[in-house]
């Protein structure tokens, strides 16, 4: 039985030797024929379509057209009036100070360091250039009261035109340059009204005082002309027409006719005091805060009435005699004046 046993055991080792030797019989190799018939399976060719739509997708939802429209936008932006220019200037400009602090001697030998110092970047501005700008020099300029047209119209009025310093900015620069265009007969026909380009400069940064040591700045813009006048204008009628409304019922300080010059300035300070006093309790009307109206009550009859802005409490009144006494009545400033 152990015989019989051992011989089969040779006979299953025998076919094991003939197998490791590559003797493979066609039955064994067709067992075989999966393993090389793997890559032409039909399955992965149905995944690229489903993976199709994830790329598909990012691009439906990003929109980049939209986005520049509103970017754009921000581009209209508005230009600065020339009551801004002015008022940037007096924020930024070199030794700034009030218009009532005494005068530096060098004041002058300033102005002509800064003219010399335009002339230098524009030649065309020289006064012995035919056909320039003109320059004019100066450091202070007009108040935005509602009268004054541009705070430079004083370049264009008259030569012996007398402004009193209420009608300035209480703030004034060390100097700058004014440069317009005097070839225009708006800017010559004496009404304050100015037109067409022009340049300011002024010092910023400077650190000793009226010595040009800083940075020259330039501004380049546009008079408004005449049509800002016409609106300021009709807006000063309608103030007027409105104090007028209010005050000339019962009004009866009469404006003395008979006085001028010199007289007529005393007689004015004193009964402004005057008013400022009982109406107010002050000596003297805060600058800058009254407002004077001359009210027709009839043939060659003016009547005085100021009208009072108060800084603190942003109130207006109307301050005027009336036959039982001096008044202080609320009064509405229309709108835009």
């Amino acid at each position: 039985m152990n015989r019989k046993m051992m011989f089969a055991l040779v006979l299953v080792f025998a076919v094991l030797l003939v197998g490791c030797n590559g003797n493979v019989s066609p039955t064994a190799s067709a067992t075989t024929a999966p393993a090389t018939a793997e890559p032409t399976v039909v399955i992965p060719t149905e995944v690229p379509t489903n993976t199709a739509v994830p790329t598909q997708e990012p691009t439906a939802t990003v929109e980049p057209t939209a986005t520049p429209t509103e970017v754009l936008t921000p581009t209209a932006t508005p230009i600065p009036t020339v009551w801004e220019i002015a008022d940037q200037m007096l924020a930024e400009c070199t030794g700034a100070h009030n218009i009532f602090d005494a005068p530096s001697s060098q004041w002058s030998v300033y102005l002509d360091q800064l003219r010399g110092r335009v002339y230098q970047l524009y030649p065309d501005f020289d006064p012995e250039t035919v056909g320039g700008l003109s320059v004019t020099s100066s450091n202070a300029v007009l108040a935005d009261d509602g009268k004054n047209p541009s705070p430079f119209a004083f370049v264009d009025y008259p030569l012996d035109t007398e402004l009193e310093l209420t009608a300035f900015e209480t703030t004034v620069c060390e100097g700058f340059v004014l440069a317009y265009d005097l070839s225009l007969a708006e800017n010559g026909d004496g009404d304050g009204i100015l037109a067409g380009e022009a340049y300011l400069f002024y010092e910023v940064g400077g650190t000793q005082p009226y010595v040009l040591d800083g940075e020259l700045k330039e501004v380049h813009f546009t008079f408004e002309g005449g049509f800002l006048q016409e609106a300021r204008t009709a807006a000063e009628g309608s103030l007027e027409e409105n104090v007028g409304a209010v005050a000339s019922q019962d009004c009866s300080a009469v404006f003395p006719a008979d006085l001028e010059g010199e007289e007529l300035d005393n007689w004015m300070n004193q009964y402004l005091d005057r008013l400022s006093m009982e109406a107010l309790g002050e000596e003297h009307f805060p600058l800058g805060s009254e407002e004077i109206f001359l009210l027709p009550l009839g043939e060659n009859l003016e009547c005085v009435v100021v009208l009072y802005r108060d800084a603190v409490s942003g109130e207006s009144f109307l301050i005027y005699e009336t036959a039982d006494g001096i008044v202080k009545v609320p009064f509405e400033i229309p709108s835009g004046q």
